[in-house]
């Protein structure tokens, strides 16, 4: 079998477990990998993926991304094991520790100067997009895809109804602060299906990378990496500041596992629960 055909069945086999962005990038990683190893399957063992983490070093790629790359292996090797390849094993190998993990969590005072920069240099979807992903915590392949129809009020606070991964739905809470710019947005887009339709293809929503593309921008003003997961970090560790229980802050944010949930809280940094006031636009 060819490394097509072997990465074609494992694609279809995540596409029932993990969402479109994963298994593009679980894709790829896989392929880089295998491309690695001449496409050798009986080559798979703890030397050679110690060899191609120094390969991916010496590349350029960041500790964060060659994790996920070898978490991808991982996946691949566990659907070797059940499908292809009885005896191949999943192997335990050294890896870069995280970049500055504590960082991705925003402080309040840091939240607020984030949304004040992207209110002073961003317009239309760009702007609602970022204040967005910040009021929910959504994942960006969510964001995209969530519908007019998909929003409510309950009680004066903006809530979502988001399709997660694997097609499951849930019900997210806004941030109050959401409340003023989503109006902005639904009176001057008027926007008749999907939330954030696209400026460039009638009928279709705003893109992945479009809401990338904000993210990066708004870095370079700031002069810092904002990513977009670290709004959803935020997000879930002022709920959790704010008194939200750990299985509840599992169910909004999508977790499969609560262990996810608790990295996510324990990320949050020091003194944050005592900043967390009822009036401050939470």
């Amino acid at each position: 079998m060819s490394t097509e055909q072997i990465i074609q069945e494992f694609r279809n086999y995540l596409r029932a477990t993990k969402s479109s962005n994963t298994k593009n990038l679980y894709s790829i990683a896989v392929k880089q990998f295998l491309e690695f190893i001449d496409g050798n399957l009986d080559k798979i063992n703890s030397q050679t993926i110690e060899q191609w983490i120094q390969h991916l070093k010496q590349q350029g790629y960041k500790p964060n991304t060659i994790i996920t790359k070898k978490r991808a292996v991982d996946n691949f090797i566990d659907w070797l094991k059940n499908h292809k390849k009885p005896d191949v094993q999943r192997t335990k190998v050294a890896l870069p520790r995280p970049q500055d993990p504590n960082r991705i969590v925003l402080t309040k005072e840091e939240l607020q100067h984030v949304l004040q920069t992207i209110v002073d240099n961003f317009t239309g979807l760009g702007r609602i997009c970022l204040i967005f992903l910040a009021a929910t915590g959504v994942r960006v392949s969510e964001l995209i895809k969530i519908k007019v129809d998909d929003i409510s009020i309950v009680n004066g606070r903006v809530v979502v109804r988001v399709v997660g991964k694997g097609g499951k739905f849930r019900t997210v809470p806004a941030f109050k602060f959401l409340n003023p710019y989503l109006k902005e947005h639904l009176l001057r887009f008027r926007p008749t299906y999907w939330l954030f339709p696209s400026t460039h293809a009638p009928g279709h929503h705003i893109t992945f990378r479009a809401v990338q593309k904000y993210c990066e921008r708004l870095s370079k003003i700031l002069g810092r990496r904002i990513h977009p997961h670290a709004f959803r970090y935020t997000y879930a560790s002022i709920q959790y500041a704010r008194g939200v229980d750990i299985v509840t802050l599992r169910r909004i944010l999508g977790h499969s596992k609560l262990q996810t949930t608790e990295l996510y809280i324990s990320q949050s940094p020091d003194g944050l629960v005592e900043k967390i006031e009822k009036n401050d636009g939470l």
